[in-house]
This record gives C-alpha cells, sequence and structure tokens, in this order.
C-alpha cells in the first residue's frame, strides 16, 4: 500500500494472510519469537512504530492482554484501516522520526520491519530511545537470504529479489552495530528470515 507521497506503508506483500503453508509457517515462528521475547517483561504502556495493519498490535495484545497500546503509521489509509477492527487501540499518523509524543512514555516500543524502509535509520532509533522509557523490539528482515527467498520464488527478478520500498540490507551484525547506538541488545535472535533484536536503553 503508498500514501500520496509514494512511501510504502502497510504490507506491500501481506504474508500474514498468505495461503500460502511455507508463509503461515514463517509467520507463526515470527509471531512466537515475538511474544517469548516479551512475555516475561514488566511493560504497562507500548507504541508501535509502523502498524501497517495492525497484525503486531494483535500479537502483543495476545500475549499482554492489559498493555496500553498506541499503534502508529505513516499513512492514514493504513491507520484507517488498522483502526477498522481494534477501535480499542489509540492511533496516530507519523513519521517515526518525528513521534508527537512525549520523552520517556512508553515501557517499550516496537519497529518491526520498519528500518529496511528509512532512509535515515538512525534518526528512528534516536526517536525510539526519547520516547521509550526502557526496552525497544526491532525486527528486520535477514539478508541476503530474505532476497534469496525472493529469487527462489520468481518475485523481483529485475532488482535481484529486493523487495520494493526496500533501502537497507540488514546482517546480524549490521543491525545489532545500529541498535547498539543508543540501546544495549539483551537478546538477539533469528526467526528466519528475520532478525529480532530485544534492547534495553543504556
Amino acid at each position: 500500500m503508498k500514501s500520496k507521497n509514494s512511501v510504502i506503508t502497510g504490507n506491500y506483500f501481506n504474508k500474514y494472510k498468505s495461503k500460502n503453508l511455507l508463509y503461515s509457517i514463517l509467520v507463526d515462528h515470527y509471531r512466537f519469537a515475538l511474544q517469548s521475547l516479551i512475555q516475561d517483561l514488566p511493560i504497562d504502556t507500548c507504541l508501535e512504530i509502523g502498524s501497517g495493519e495492525g497484525y503486531i498490535i494483535d500479537y502483543i495484545l495476545s500475549t499482554k492482554p492489559e498493555i496500553q497500546i498506541i499503534g502508529s503509521d505513516i499513512g492514514f489509509s493504513v491507520v484507517s484501516l488498522a483502526k477498522t477492527d481494534r477501535q480499542f487501540v489509540k492511533w496516530c499518523v507519523s513519521d517515526g522520526k518525528n513521534i508527537p509524543i512525549t520523552e520517556n512514555s512508553f515501557d517499550i516500543v516496537f519497529a518491526c520491519e520498519v528500518l529496511e524502509h528509512i532512509d535515515k535509520p538512525i534518526d528512528v532509533l534516536k526517536e525510539i530511545n526519547r520516547v521509550s522509557k526502557k526496552y525497544v523490539i526491532i525486527s528486520v528482515p535477514f539478508e541476503p537470504f530474505w532476497r534469496i527467498m525472493n529469487i527462489m520464488r520468481l518475485k523481483y527478478l529485475s532488482s535481484l529479489g529486493n523487495t520494493p520500498g526496500h533501502i537497507n540490507h540488514w546482517s546480524i551484525n549490521g543491525i545489532t552495530k545500529l541498535v547498539e547506538v543508543y540501546f544495549q541488545p539483551i537478546d538477539v535472535r533469528i526467526s528466519f528470515p528475520w532478525i529480532f533484536i530485544k534492547a534495553q536503553k543504556r
């Protein structure tokens, strides 16, 4: 889905609703990884940056049903879509580099499959650090395996398997070094073909 500024928002390919068995298995593993990262954390408030259609919020709420959540995305249309079935969640339209929220507002901030779309991802990390009280969860596609999988399914061949809108390509070392600028990683794991990092403010 694209905003009027031609920024890709939401899911270019909606893997969460795919009927393909392999994608269903991978997404189930993704959900399990995310939920296992937060299940023991003492968190009551949460912000998700780049909420898209709201699937990550569903995963969070199924693990932490009492948590107070604000979902956000850069596109009004995708926020409206996500809000339709989640009226109990607060929503805002915002750029991840300029979040209209005061500092130290949330126990945890999520940015799942966001940083690969951002021209200056360090600016988003800086803003996440400002609004987070303590924790952050980051996930990004695990490269080069993400593009290899696209090539194997004969997708985006003209761009060597690069998903439209992906302008950054993260290895484990690369995304860990970026996160370490503002946070101390406490759990780095692979849920193929994604990398997850749980980190704490320094």
